[in-house]
């Protein structure tokens, strides 16, 4: 497979997605805690989808709501990401401010 890069805000939401989990965000609830628009986030979600990190499905109380999960994969990688850091996958501690 051939090496693929990841955006910060595609890295940010992936750390959002790790450190909150089980919890699976609607886009929009994702949009809000990264502080990001729901465009820029759908952006972000089809990133990750790209690279096999996350999947969208529909929330089964209301299909109107996408939410997002981690694939095993971004799991992996998020762990990896952790591991790394000394267990601290926060993108604010990668980012100089």
């Amino acid at each position: 497979m051939r090496n693929r890069r990841i955006s910060l805000s595609a890295l940010h939401a992936l750390t959002n997605l790790y450190l909150n989990r089980p919890c699976k965000p609607t886009l929009s609830e994702l949009a809000g805690n990264l502080g990001l628009t729901t465009a820029a986030v759908t952006s972000v979600a089809d990133a990750l989808e790209t690279l096999g990190f996350a999947s969208r499905f529909f929330d089964h109380r209301d299909r109107r709501r996408t939410r997002l999960s981690l694939t095993p994969r971004g799991h992996a990688f998020a762990e990896w990401i952790s591991d790394s850091m000394g267990g601290r996958p926060d993108v604010k501690n990668v980012v100089p401010e």
